[in-house]
């Protein structure tokens, strides 16, 4: 039950995005508050929560690496966009124990749905702009 509770509190936290496009992308919201949800939803402990700031301060400084190629290459941009998008969730798949895999693999497949909603939501936006919704989500 306690896995359950952590999910749909990871769930709500990560559809409400959804509901506020005007949000910023994850490297720009509180990196405390995606630590704790990310920890306590996959039960890491307190060394794993060190890696996976780690890994959210990489995804930081690779989203501010690539923000000028929003106007001067957007599809460059929106190719980087995605591949800092996977990278930071195979990161964090790496950093797991075999026991925490399963609850991961519940998440990345909500993950799945979500990314599947989103992007029929926003059918005919143009690439760039889903896979920014797709940043703000994680």
């Amino acid at each position: 039950m306690k896995h359950l509770t952590s999910i749909i509190v990871l769930l709500c936290l990560c559809i409400s995005p959804l509901l506020s496009q005007n949000e910023t992308l994850p490297a720009q919201r509180n990196l405390s508050e995606r630590l704790q949800i990310t920890a306590q939803a996959l039960q890491l402990d307190e060394a794993q929560t060190a890696k996976l700031q780690t890994v959210y301060l990489r995804e930081s400084a690779q989203l501010q690496e690539i923000a000028s190629l929003k106007t001067s290459d957007p599809q460059k941009y929106t190719q980087k966009l995605q591949a800092i998008r996977k990278g930071t969730m195979g990161s964090i798949r790496l950093l797991l124990r075999d026991e925490q895999i399963p609850l991961y693999n519940q998440l990345a497949a909500q993950w799945r749905l979500q990314e599947h909603q989103l992007r029929q939501k926003m059918k005919g936006s143009p690439e760039m702009d889903i896979q920014e919704a797709l940043m703000r989500q994680f």
